[in-house]
């Protein structure tokens, strides 16, 4: 069986004329400077379900062998694509594996996407709050402690960070692994024990934003009902035909790509314990290709060396305060490392006390009332220095960290309100937070 690139090709040799969707009609009914960034190819390709082409909702062809090599490549027996990024993945599995009214184990720092799942389908959240780490000023999750609960949690994290969750023997831990795209070509054992996960292809691998996959053991029928029932009935062809090449190519070079990328993050590494510069992954199990360096050590704040190296053309992932993060992958260059390495080598401040947020864990809300429930709440807004004893309407968060300090349902205390406008008073960006005022359950 020819796969779906093979597939596309042969359509367009055909030199099809189409009375069908997408309106654009092979790139004819497109604006020129669109086509002019994009290429013609890009919309000769995007097609729909024609004979031959398969069909993402119920596939059973080039699309079906797509994802049958997509689980290979992952060691579990079923894969799903994903062209609704992680988001519809982790929703998916939420679904499927879950009743409404279970409680399930999540980690605090948990992307949006599992809190909305929980929304859906009538779950509560049991948080498991993260350790702090000052150095840096970003949170480290922990290893849960053993008991017979469901789980659902975040590994390896955005910084890279892995977590040991051999000891958690349930058939029901679930992962969002949205930045483990490449983890099976250095730990190809690493989804052994897990029920299922949402990886994002996109973030790590040779895919296109926002190609996902949701990759479990068992639960079939379920998690494809849960993911039909929130991801488009219109994919993009160009993206699945992408994915069918970004794990062609995993399978058939992936190993000796991914030996080059950690080459180069090695070899920046070792640049970094000679200028006497920390990173993150150094104190932690981690991706060999996440490197997080240590803003005070540089004696600069990380706003002001990111800006400085977005200023020469290097883009990094992310940075706060304390910390800068680095994304090496198979697409990085020596000539990338080398002009990185060269920027940082003028940077050299004086500052060592940088601003770092205060713990955002230090505190603990109490959960009145569930996602579902307080989705459904009538709201009004309060001041709030007035706040304390209602419950949040809506998620509070603090940029940096990025750290949710109110989950919408949790009880407002005294300590979330002086945590707030501390960070307030300092100018530091709060979401959740209007004109001084916050909304809450009426």
């Amino acid at each position: 069986m020819s796969g779906l690139i093979d597939k596309i090709q042969k359509h367009i040799q055909k030199k099809p004329i189409s009375f069908h969707m997408p309106g654009h009609k092979n790139g004819r009914f497109i604006p020129k400077k669109v086509k002019n960034l994009l290429g013609e190819k890009y919309f000769k390709a995007d097609l729909t379900e024609l004979p031959g082409l398969d069909n993402l909702y119920a596939p059973e062809e080039a699309i079906l062998k797509l994802e049958e090599k997509l689980s290979r490549y992952f060691g579990l027996p079923r894969a799903h694509l994903s062209v609704n990024g992680s988001t519809a993945a982790v929703i998916a599995l939420l679904l499927s594996f879950f009743r409404p009214g279970e409680k399930i184990a999540i980690d605090r720092m948990s992307h949006v996407s599992l809190y909305h799942g929980m929304v859906l389908g009538d779950l509560i959240p049991e948080f498991i709050y993260p350790h702090w780490d000052e150095e840096y000023g970003l949170p480290v999750n922990k290893t849960p402690k053993a008991h017979n609960k469901s789980y659902f949690l975040t590994n390896p994290d955005y910084q890279g960070l892995i977590r040991d969750l051999t000891e958690l023997k349930t058939d029901r831990l679930l992962l969002d692994a949205a930045h483990g795209g490449l983890i099976p070509l250095w730990r190809p054992d690493f989804f052994k024990n897990i029920a299922g996960f949402a990886v994002s292809l996109h973030k790590t691998g040779p895919f296109p934003n926002p190609l996902a996959a949701v990759v479990f053991r068992d639960k079939g029928i379920e998690v494809k009902r849960a993911l039909n029932l929130i991801q488009t009935t219109s994919p993009s062809y160009p993206l699945m035909a992408a994915a069918e090449g970004g794990v062609d190519m995993l399978l058939k070079v992936g190993a000796r790509a991914f030996q080059k990328a950690k080459e180069l993050s090695d070899h920046f590494k070792e640049y970094l314990k000679k200028r006497g510069i920390g990173f993150l992954q150094d104190k932690y199990p981690a991706d060999p290709l996440k490197v997080t360096i240590k803003a005070a050590d540089l004696g600069v704040s990380g706003e002001k060396i990111a800006a400085k190296l977005m200023k020469k053309g290097i883009y990094p992932e992310a940075y706060g305060p304390g910390y800068v993060l680095f994304m090496f992958s198979p697409g990085n260059t020596e000539k990338d490392v080398k002009k990185l390495i060269n920027i940082i080598e003028t940077i050299k401040g004086t500052d060592k006390k940088i601003f770092i947020p205060k713990n955002p864990f230090s505190f603990q809300p109490e959960l009145k009332l569930t996602p579902r429930e307080v989705y459904y709440a009538q709201e009004k807004l309060v001041d709030l220095k007035a706040s304390v004893g209602y419950t949040a309407r809506d998620g509070v968060t603090v940029y940096p960290p990025g750290a949710p300090v109110l989950y919408p349902g949790e009880e407002i205390t005294k300590e979330a309100v002086e945590y707030l406008e501390y960070h307030l008073n300092l100018g530091v960006k709060v979401t959740g937070i209007y004109d001084g005022r916050i909304k809450v359950v009426r």
